[in-house]
């Protein structure tokens, strides 16, 4: 080989995993795209129920981003004008604008070598009184309890 060859690995084929379902979820396509079932409908109310039963939770909502989810979850904890949440400073873009949509202030966090975010950079800024953390949980594992930061108004969502 020479210097001008170029061999070519695949970092993710998704042709050759999609082949790999077709037949399985083919049929399923074409009845959701014969339905126009994009938005609501049956498929949709199908998805919630089974994610729902999937997750061991009572109800589940099927949104139409990451973005409206995290944004729907903000409001439902309360969060709003003049609050402050905790967030990745590696996050996508869209994690600090849910915490912008609902008026509240992102807090941006330095990470650790995994990636998550960092405790000891946490410890640094609930001084500030966030009302909140977003965050993957395994991040959060080392993190002690906090106290008389915020509000008082959290709640606490999930199992």
């Amino acid at each position: 080989m020479t210097i001008n060859e170029i061999t070519q690995v695949p970092f993710l084929d998704l042709k050759a995993q999609y082949h790999q379902i077709k037949d399985e979820i083919g049929e399923r396509f074409e009845d959701i795209l014969a339905d126009t079932g994009f938005i609501l409908g049956k498929h949709v109310a199908e998805f919630e129920q089974g994610f729902a039963k999937l997750q061991e939770a009572k109800y589940c909502i099927g949104v139409s981003s990451g973005t409206d989810a995290l944004h729907i979850a903000l409001i439902a904890l309360g969060i709003g004008h003049g609050d402050a949440v905790i967030v990745p400073v590696n996050t996508f873009i869209a994690t600090a604008e849910a915490v912008s949509l609902c008026g509240a202030t992102p807090l941006f966090v330095d990470c650790d070598e995994f990636s998550n975010l960092s405790v000891d950079g946490l410890g640094d800024i609930l001084t500030l009184r966030a009302e909140g953390v977003i965050s993957h949980p395994s991040s959060l594992s080392r993190a002690r309890p906090w106290h008389g930061c915020g509000s008082g108004k959290r709640k606490k969502v999930g199992r």
